[in-house]
């Protein structure tokens, strides 16, 4: 009888063994997707507000970068034969894109 008890008493720590296991196991699965799922929330909120910083930043900068642009670079459509090569060099010019 005290066999028998003792083989039952070593099953049963067994499966409690095996039970204690899987459920750390899936509490370690479902802790990861949680983190999983945060760390993705938080690449996506990143990637957007890169984003909109890039935006604005190209905003603010464009006049600045199109007072660097040669007037022949523009291809603006002129109702004139013959084009000014020095109107780069003109304040005016120069001072409209700031």
């Amino acid at each position: 009888m005290i066999k028998h008890l003792k083989e039952e008493f070593n099953a049963q720590k067994k499966k409690v063994t095996y039970d204690s296991y899987y459920s750390t196991k899936a509490e370690i699965m479902v802790l990861s997707n949680e983190i999983e799922k945060l760390i993705t929330r938080a690449s996506v909120n990143a990637i957007d507000a890169e984003t909109t910083a890039l935006s604005r930043c190209f905003a603010i900068s464009q006049p600045k970068i199109q007072f660097r642009i040669h007037p022949f670079q523009q291809f603006a459509a002129t109702l004139y034969d013959k084009v000014d090569t020095q109107k780069h060099l003109d304040l005016v010019e120069k001072l409209e894109a700031v």
